[in-house]
């Protein structure tokens, strides 16, 4: 098993412990879920802080954990959103309602 399976391994058993989320890249113009490219976030901040330390650079970061988790939570699949060479934070879907973030 090459490292790159491991990798993706680990990354399925952090996901299958609930410790990550895995959310998929959507292509805006082909109108598709991409196979590569997700994010994945954090369950819980505090994991990240003790294990890096608390680093003021890092606050957006955590800023767009919460707001995954608060999309996530109102009902929303949630998708990043790819447009040719520029991202979209995140794309909602919910029913036929659609927000872009």
């Amino acid at each position: 098993m090459g490292f790159s399976q491991q990798f993706y391994n680990y990354l399925e058993w952090l996901e299958k412990a609930f410790v990550i989320y895995c959310c998929q890249r959507y292509d805006m113009q082909g109108k598709s879920v991409l196979k590569t490219q997700a994010k994945f976030y954090l369950a819980d901040a505090c994991l990240k802080y003790c294990m890096m330390g608390f680093n003021p650079e890092s606050v957006a970061a955590m800023l767009e954990n919460v707001m995954y988790f608060e999309l996530k939570r109102r009902g929303y699949e949630v998708y990043i959103g790819k447009n040719e060479t520029k991202e979209i934070d995140f794309v909602g879907v919910r029913r036929d309602e659609r927000i872009y973030i």
